[in-house]
């Protein structure tokens, strides 16, 4: 697209579109059109990167999908039709209201569905997850049209029976990061610094829950050293931690240029410390049973665990 002159298109490079994308996007332009293929995993996905964006669709923002012909690309229809007949689609491309209400009626279709009010439903379970606003209002009084129904709402506009059940967790920017996720967001933010990394079988082996990903994301980075943060999160898509690694991956104020490697030598120094502590506690309840050649083992390793502590505090001081 930019060797036609089409300079305002940016692409996710194979991983699916977040909301940290579409917070960044939003940031640049208050316009946004997803382009994606005509087929069924096209629509999909464009699916997917909707309900990423709704509770961004603040007013003054709009979204669009454009969706192209099948066996297409934006390459091949740039090549096609040059850079006009390309934007010219994208001046047609569907809004965000009408791709929504067209997709829930194939999905409803699809699902045999033809009760007006599970429909009616199905789309507030989308609505609720946008601001207040004009954009709301109007895909409200949008779903009275489609559905015959008027939206249930509470004093927040909002579903009273869906506001009980929302579970509120304060975002990552607002609550401290575990030694753990300070390291793992540092290594996603920044794959080169596991090439800082002196004990990575340590590393590794350490007793604290959730070490075992850390190490995953390390042999990635060793597999593919110029591996990208993107590519990084992608390949953990199929992974229980995939949601929680998308945020931390997006977290801001991990850390400056200049300070990257000491913050990232500091956190792992805190892991050493904690696996220490909880290893020193165990061998304590030990020494109390313990006599001749293992009460000896056992002080020697009490003694390389207190000069790990003793260097991962000195860290955490400097």
């Amino acid at each position: 697209l930019a060797q036609f002159g089409i300079d305002n298109a940016v692409a996710t490079l194979g991983t699916a579109t977040t909301r940290a994308h579409i917070q960044r996007l939003f940031r640049t332009a208050n316009d946004i059109v997803f382009c994606f293929d005509g087929d069924r995993a096209g629509h999909d996905a464009a699916w997917k990167a909707m309900q990423a964006a709704l509770p961004e669709m603040h007013d003054g923002r709009q979204l669009g999908f454009l969706f192209l012909p099948e066996g297409e690309d934006p390459d091949s229809v740039v090549r096609t039709e040059n850079a006009d007949g390309f934007t010219d689609r994208v001046a047609k491309a569907e809004s965000l209201p009408t791709f929504l209400f067209r997709e829930l009626k194939m999905q409803a279709k699809e699902k045999g569905l033809d009760d007006n009010a599970r429909l009616a439903g199905m789309v507030e379970e989308l609505l609720v997850e946008m601001p207040d606003g004009k954009l709301r209002d109007a895909m409200n009084a949008d779903l009275v049209q489609f559905t015959g129904l008027a939206a249930s709402r509470g004093k927040s506009g909002k579903r009273a029976g869906r506001a009980r059940n929302v579970k509120m967790e304060k975002p990552l920017t607002e609550r401290q990061l575990s030694p753990l996720a300070q390291v793992t967001g540092l290594l996603l933010q920044n794959p080169q610094l596991a090439r800082e990394i002196d004990d990575v079988d340590g590393l590794k082996n350490l007793d604290i829950r959730g070490i075992e990903v850390l190490g995953e994301l390390i042999d990635k980075i060793a597999a593919q050293p110029d591996i990208t943060t993107a590519r990084l999160v992608e390949s953990m898509r199929e992974t229980k931690t995939h949601a929680y690694l998308e945020k931390l991956a997006a977290h801001r104020n991990l850390g400056g240029d200049e300070t990257l490697s000491a913050q990232f030598g500091e956190a792992i120094a805190r892991l050493f410390a904690i696996d220490a502590e909880q290893r020193r506690s165990d061998i304590i309840e030990k020494l109390a049973q313990a006599s001749g050649a293992e009460k000896k083992a056992l002080e020697q390793e009490m003694k390389d665990l207190l000069a790990v502590r003793a260097k991962a505090l000195r860290a955490h001081e400097n």
